[in-house]
């Protein structure tokens, strides 16, 4: 017995070398940046500007070129041609080795769960996201949305981060509509929720490689903090199954759509232009009516949501994909072998200017229905795409749509002297280094615009 387990174990070790193997001799005929020895390219995530960094070796070296993240290769895509035969395949949605690395922080929910509990998962949940769900949910969008507006009264005139209001707004939606507990007025700034006290540790292990041995890195204060926090929610669920989805739920959308929003709002500030465009066309939708928005109301949204879609486009809040290929794929003059890593970034893709001209502005009008027309499919994916997107898109479209069309009803927001540029950093999802800076100012009467040149 003992003799056929060995053997069986063998067998394994010698056919997963042997597609390593295979692996390296297609990595070597790739570019790539400069590696450190054992580290290799890990020692990048220290940057402060990861994300420019990576958009520039994206420029220099092609559509496909390789990186190294400590022993293992990756192989990183940025055209959509090539994004599109890796994402909409059902062959290749096992997630990359590093997703693992996120079960302590994000529970194994849909987003690190392997493809045999993904489908399952995803079949389930996949009804709550419905049309007629959602619409359930815009009541607590509306009220949320308005408690956050209340709470800016007391700012007006001031200059604020507007991402600690948003985080905090965005918080009380998730809480209620998630975990179905009572929001906490938007003013929640406790750290030791266990929502709020994590820290995603991925990039500190790349650049320290014993800590990727997921037993080593549990023993250490960070691995312990990150292991507690699923732990923390059985306060509010009893069946570990729901505890890990709420933990994606939660972590990953307070993350992504907080920050979408808050960009979203520090880009109209510095675009007043659009944000009167804007305001218009809620004047024309509202008029005078304080009532809270329909999600019929939120179709005729078609501004704003060119604005959101601009800003996601700009700084999707997930800037890296990552995937295993099921299969040999072949791109062009590459025959990538089955089994590699592969990379993809939406933040480098959405700034291919053979796309997206004038890619680094803000330019809403590219996603009016006739400047859409005849664009690729896969050259704008800021919830990912294929089989395997973001499940929850819509929720986050609508709950972006619901704050942002709140603030503009009631304020204008300005731009705020010497803080007009996002600083984008890499913490798992995209954010805004030194924060988002803009005024609030309460209009005058409701939808009154500035009178702008």
């Amino acid at each position: 017995m003992w003799t056929y387990f060995v053997f069986l174990i063998v067998i394994y070790v010698i056919y997963a070398l042997k597609n390593y193997v295979r692996i390296l001799r297609f990595i070597f005929t790739l570019d790539g940046p400069k590696t450190v020895p054992i580290i290799g390219n890990s020692n990048i995530f220290f940057e402060e500007n990861l994300i420019q960094r990576m958009t520039n070796e994206a420029q220099s070296y092609g559509r496909v070129f390789r990186i190294w993240l400590t022993v293992l290769p990756y192989v990183m895509l940025v055209e959509p041609e090539d994004i599109q035969v890796v994402l909409s395949s059902m062959k290749h949605t096992h997630k990359i080795f590093f997703y693992k690395l996120l079960d302590n922080f994000l529970g194994k929910g849909l987003i690190t769960q392997n493809v045999e509990q993904w489908k399952v998962h995803r079949r389930i949940l996949q009804p709550i996201f419905h049309r007629q769900v959602l619409e359930k949910f815009i009541g607590i969008f509306s009220e949320c949305a308005d408690r956050l507006v209340d709470n800016l009264l007391e700012k007006d005139g001031k200059d604020i981060n507007i991402t600690v209001f948003i985080n905090n707004s965005v918080y009380d939606i998730l809480n209620e509509t998630i975990l179905g507990t009572p929001a906490n007025q938007g003013k929640n700034d406790s750290e030791d929720d266990p929502f709020r006290k994590g820290q995603v540790m991925m990039p500190y292990r790349f650049a320290r490689p014993w800590l990727l041995i997921d037993w080593l890195y549990r023993l250490t204060a960070a691995g312990k903090s990150e292991e507690q926090q699923p732990r923390d929610l059985r306060i509010f669920e009893k069946e570990w199954d729901i505890i890990e989805e709420c933990c994606t739920f939660m972590l990953a959308g307070q993350d992504s759509v907080g920050t979408a929003t808050a960009i979203t709002l520090f880009l109209l500030a510095n675009n007043p232009k659009w944000q009167e465009r804007c305001v218009a066309e809620l004047h024309e939708i509202f008029s005078d009516d304080t009532r809270s928005p329909t999600m019929q109301d939120f179709k005729k949204m078609t501004c704003l949501d060119m604005c959101i879609k601009e800003s996601l486009r700009l700084y999707p809040s997930v800037p890296f994909v990552g995937r295993t290929l099921g299969e040999d794929v072949k791109l062009g003059k590459y025959i990538i072998p089955a089994g590699c890593g592969v990379f993809i970034a939406p933040y480098c893709t959405h700034r291919l200017s053979h796309h997206f001209p004038d890619p680094h502005d803000f330019k809403p009008e590219r996603f009016s229905s006739e400047n859409s027309e005849g664009r690729h499919p896969y050259a704008y994916i800021p919830f990912s795409a294929g089989p395997r997107n973001c499940i929850g898109y819509k929720f986050a479209m609508l709950e972006i749509k619901s704050v942002v069309s709140a603030i503009l009803r009631k304020y204008r927001l300005e731009s705020t002297l010497g803080k007009e540029k996002v600083i984008a950093k890499f913490r798992l999802t995209i954010r805004a280094q030194g924060g988002l800076w803009v005024k609030v100012k309460v209009r005058d009467e409701q939808y009154k615009l500035t009178q702008l040149d």
